[in-house]
């Protein structure tokens, strides 16, 4: 393949995916998650470390689990330090908060293109490769998100590719240590489920080909150990709260979890599974070791979160939590497509049309023309970017802005639904964040914090659970009657925008307004509201 054809196409997918990871980066406001990494960059902005305690707020996720002396120091640092310094150098507007993890996504694109440059690879895995890329709807999404998901693609990737790439000098040694230790900043798992694969990936195959010499090794074990201990130091889940979420659940539920993974990665098109089983067909063709590498990899990666995901309990559970599983994404699209390509490669035509409908359809994914109805993933979601569907915190967040005073109080339910709101309305009180017996740990906070202590001045309430909203006003000597409905915001209470397809719509949603699915607030009796001063 010549240079300007391959130029060619470097250029349509660098533009490509450049426009799909940022057009309308800021449109929607933070949802939880990437709010909570808000958050924390607010804490490290005005402290210099994670800090919980923003203004007259506090940011006590599921009751403050991830709090130790007053800081977050649970969640791995390197999302809320990324966000800061974006916070810093931009300002708090979503679309910057956003961008240096869209940015990280983009150059993970160009470093696997760049990765099939070094390989030499023929015409038709190019075009392949740039077809599935830019089909994959799913690696734009968690890349869009002010999360750690972009920072763990990048930084898994570009120590695989490092590994990988001979030959073992000492830079690249070095850098292969940086990248590692970088991954280990962004998320704990991520890093473990790699070292796992790159651990057993040189035990069968790297040390026969290009091994690392004795003082490499050393230097790479070293550093590594210096670094996890350095962050895990000031950042350890197991000396917080969140050490219970931690504990090993069952083997039958870890199974179950392995099975829900399977299944929501093919549902939300990470790669389609199916097609994975051509990598054995295709090794026994054409005996590339490459792909016999990649497939114990992916088989080792997938595993190794499965049986070390702090999720709670699956056993009653119909989603996985996905999330830790993008870095599969651009394996997975590899596997296929080399696999495709030395099964087909007499009819390469024949092969190139058919990968624009197995990467640019739902088709062959699980669930997904029975779930959602045959569609082009991909033409979907660009028609979203044009044409965004709305959301519940834009309308909610402008409503507080316009309607509550500074230091009025407001409970939200659920709980996790504050966070949007904290960030982007600062100025109120955001109330019963943590359980009422912890008030001995925090004896300088105001009672408002404490669930069921104080009876907040508004309730924002989204979709159903305000069916069960006497449950939410028990506080001592407050009753429903004392709070009347002031407004229901006519949107559908749900975030429609996250990364994961299960949860997310790319058409407005169409939603029964008498079935309790809106947003409702009440304000207590005799307190004052309106456009605030």
């Amino acid at each position: 393949m010549g240079i300007k054809a391959k130029m060619s196409i470097l250029l349509v997918v660098f533009t490509a995916s450049l426009f799909l990871l940022t057009y309308r980066l800021g449109y929607h406001p933070l949802w939880d998650d990437e709010a909570l990494v808000a958050l924390a960059a607010k804490g490290i902005l005005e402290s210099g470390d994670t800090s919980v305690y923003i203004d007259h707020n506090i940011v006590a996720y599921r009751g403050g689990i991830l709090i130790r002396d007053g800081h977050d120091r649970s969640t791995p640092p390197l999302a809320s330090f990324i966000a800061a310094a974006a916070m810093a150098v931009l300002g708090g507007e979503a679309w910057a908060l956003r961008l240096p993890f869209a940015l990280l996504g983009w150059m993970t694109v160009a470093l696997l293109f760049l990765w099939l440059w070094r390989e030499d690879a023929p015409p038709i895995v190019w075009f392949m490769a740039a077809v599935a890329v830019l089909g994959n709807v799913s690696l734009f999404l968690f890349s869009r998100q002010c999360r750690y998901y972009s920072p763990v693609l990048f930084f898994s990737v570009a120590s695989a590719y490092l590994y990988y790439a001979a030959p073992r000098d000492w830079g690249r040694v070095v850098l292969l240590s940086l990248s590692l230790a970088i991954l280990f900043a962004a998320n704990y798992l991520n890093y473990f489920a790699l070292a796992i694969c790159l651990g057993a990936d040189y035990f069968l195959w790297g040390r026969k080909t290009h091994s690392f010499r004795n003082p490499q090794i050393v230097f790479l074990v070293l550093s590594q150990v210096a670094v996890s201990l350095a962050v895990l130091s000031v950042w350890n889940p197991l000396a917080t709260g969140s050490a219970a979420a931690l504990k090993s659940s069952g083997l039958l539920d870890k199974l179950t979890l392995l099975w829900l993974n399977i299944h929501d990665m093919s549902e939300c098109e990470f790669v389609p599974f199916l097609f994975l089983l051509l990598v054995p067909v295709a090794y026994v063709l054409k005996r590339d070791v490459a792909l016999l590498r990649g497939a114990v990899a992916f088989i080792l990666y997938l595993v190794a979160i499965s049986l070390t995901s702090p999720q709670l309990s699956v056993s009653l559970r119909t989603l996985a939590d996905i999330r830790y599983l993008p870095p599969l994404i651009p394996l997975g699209i590899f596997l296929v497509v080399f696999s495709l390509n030395h099964i087909f490669s007499k009819k390469t035509w024949l092969v190139g049309l058919f990968s624009i409908g197995l990467f640019w359809t739902n088709v062959f994914y699980a669930g997904g023309p029975w779930y959602a109805g045959i569609r082009s993933t991909p033409v979907s979601y660009v028609m979203e970017l044009f044409q965004p569907v709305e959301d519940p915190y834009k309308p909610t967040i402008s409503w507080i802005n316009e309607n509550v005073r500074r230091g009025q109080s407001i409970l939200v339910v659920p709980d996790f639904k504050i966070y949007p709101l904290m960030y982007h309305a600062p100025h109120a009180v955001y109330a019963w964040q943590l359980p009422k017996g912890s008030r001995d740990k925090y004896p300088t906070l105001p009672p408002i914090h404490f669930k069921r202590v104080s009876a907040p001045d508004f309730m924002i309430i989204f979709g159903p659970s305000v069916k069960e909203v006497q449950k939410a006003w028990a506080v001592e000597g407050v009753g429903v009657g004392d709070f009347e409905l002031v407004t229901v915001l006519p949107y559908y209470w749900q975030d429609l925008y996250r990364p994961e397809l299960f949860s997310h719509a790319f058409k407005p949603m169409v939603y029964n307004p008498h079935a309790w699915e809106e947003i409702y607030i009440f304000k207590r009796k005799g307190e004052n509201y309106g456009k605030r001063k």
